[in-house]
């Protein structure tokens, strides 16, 4: 009796099409857009999809599980990648490149960096007090002018200059962002922006100034979390309009990120303060 009645089921579940557990169905997934791109060039890497793609509807990022791994998009810079949880699979530039997910393509980072969001302690024009302001730039540039009050601001990032590698210790890649500011005037004041990963985002943790229209040679971080800088500043004799002498700086990243360069305290650091109506900028020393 009881094996007339599963017999029965099953006829029953044949005869009203519920398959939906069946693996043939479960591959009936596509990959589409720039899954499909990647998948299409490396088929062997990335295996064959098993459920389709989906959305993030906080941030957009798009994700997809396949036979060996996983396909990341992330809408904020349209990176396109597969990992198999060491190492990725990217797609940029210069094609798919392959590295370990402890690593990070410079153009990578520069790609995010380009529209990333910054901030400098600036002094508002309207109550002339110091404040953390927020700025992200667009394809590499930020501009702001108005005529009450009168003001000017460009910044903009010096994308041949990017520097990745660990900052904080944690193996994952940070970058380093060197950064202008111009006000109208003479002058072209350049910082360092370092940036953490947070989740596959690069954050602002810390800032360093590094003078007036000074030229960079290089910048890089050592395995150790020093940052080197590589330019040309300002002589003795030097004109501030030419600098010739070439300077090396050394800066700890945990310096830069547990200090009061870190962006989010106010003390014991070197900060720019805009006069907004001359047009000019000085550097003040902020004892704490």
């Amino acid at each position: 009796m009881r094996f007339l009645l599963h017999v029965i089921l099953l006829l029953i579940l044949l005869s009203s099409g519920l398959t939906a557990f069946s693996p043939a169905l479960a591959a009936e997934c596509s990959f589409v857009l720039g899954f499909k791109t990647l998948h299409d060039q490396i088929p062997d890497v990335v295996g064959e999809c098993v459920v389709d793609q989906r959305y993030n509807p906080r941030n957009g990022d798009s994700l997809q599980e396949t036979t060996r791994g996983l396909l990341v998009w992330r809408k904020a810079d349209n990176f396109t990648a597969f990992t198999d949880g060491y190492r990725s699979w990217v797609n940029g530039p210069f094609g798919v490149q392959e590295r370990l997910n402890t690593q990070r393509f410079q153009w990578e980072a520069v790609q995010q960096l380009l529209n990333a969001e910054y901030v400098f302690l600036l002094v508002d024009p309207q109550d002339r007090r110091e404040k953390e302001t927020r700025i992200r730039l667009v394809d590499g540039e930020y501009t702001l002018s108005s005529d009450s009050p009168p003001q000017r601001i460009s910044v903009g990032l010096l994308s041949d200059h990017v520097a990745t590698g660990d900052l904080n210790g944690d193996t994952v890649p940070d970058a380093v962002a060197p950064l202008f500011l111009h006000t109208g005037g003479s002058g072209r004041f350049m910082f360092l922006a370092a940036m953490i990963d947070r989740d596959g985002t690069l954050v602002q943790a810390g800032r360093e100034y590094l003078g007036d229209r000074i030229r960079l040679n290089s910048i890089t971080i050592a395995s150790n979390g020093t940052i080197t800088v590589d330019m040309i500043a300002h002589g003795p004799n030097d004109p501030l309009c030419c600098p010739t002498q070439r300077t090396v700086k050394e800066f700890q990243a945990a310096d830069l990120l547990t200090s009061a360069n870190a962006v989010s305290s106010p003390l014991n650091a070197t900060y720019l303060y805009l006069k907004f109506n001359s047009e000019t900028l000085r550097l003040n020393e902020v004892a704490g």
